[in-house]
């Protein structure tokens, strides 16, 4: 199973944008938000990379790469928007643990595993988004982030759970993905009554490259094993 173009094409076009925004984030003061720009573009690397590690079936570098993203997502968002990074640190462990036991569950048992450990996965996360969102955000606005960011959960478990069996409809579920996480971003900055847009197009477009290598990722993962099978 050979990796499609696009995909290739989208690896090179992210090294170089990586490398213009990075020059521009650190040689120019873009209205105070330099760090922020810089520390969404890390914590993406940490994203791709853990995609990687975790394929290869790295167990231990998965860990210890989640561990870091994490804070490395917190520690940026704290000079921001201190709930905001609580918010995204606790949740974003709490995904990526939960996306690491499905993914190892149903790659070890494909033809065995059922809906059930998915289920009970996304509900759980779900509570945890509620519970954080209800009593720690208190402005009545942010009901969109709540909606999106649930969205986003049960649409990126539901495409990582097509993704694992091979099927192509996870593509679909990817880019809504995309789309809603996008929408939030948007939504989040309006909120605050920031109009930062470079930031909204370094994540809109950091989440289309990573989301499509993660796609190539665990799908050959899937065809590897499929085979090996037969």
């Amino acid at each position: 199973m050979d990796e499609p173009k696009w995909v290739s094409y989208f690896d090179k076009i992210w090294f170089l944008v990586f490398l213009l925004l990075t020059f521009y984030t650190v040689f120019q003061d873009y209205h105070g938000m330099n760090f922020l720009v810089v520390g969404l573009i890390l914590n993406n690397i940490f994203d791709a990379y853990m995609g990687v590690v975790f394929s290869n079936g790295l167990k231990r570098h998965y860990y210890i790469v989640t561990i870091i993203g994490c804070f490395v997502t917190a520690f940026v968002k704290f000079q921001y928007d201190l709930v905001g990074g609580v918010i995204s640190a606790l949740i974003g462990a709490v995904y990526a643990i939960i996306g690491y036991i499905e993914f190892e569950d149903t790659i070890t048992y494909t033809d065995k595993h059922d809906l059930k450990p998915l289920i009970y996965n996304a509900i759980g996360g779900c509570i945890l988004f509620f519970v954080l969102y209800t009593y720690i955000v208190e402005d009545k606005q942010n009901i969109v982030l709540i909606i999106g960011n649930f969205l986003v959960f049960i649409l990126g478990m539901l495409a990582r759970f097509l993704l694992i069996r091979g099927k192509s409809a996870s593509y679909i579920f990817f880019i809504i993905v995309d789309i809603v996480t996008i929408l939030v971003e948007i939504q989040t900055y309006l909120i605050k009554q920031n109009n930062d847009v470079i930031v909204i197009l370094i994540n809109t477009f950091m989440l289309l490259v990573i989301d499509s290598k993660a796609c190539y990722i665990w799908q050959k993962k899937a065809f590897e094993h499929k085979q090996q099978q037969q």
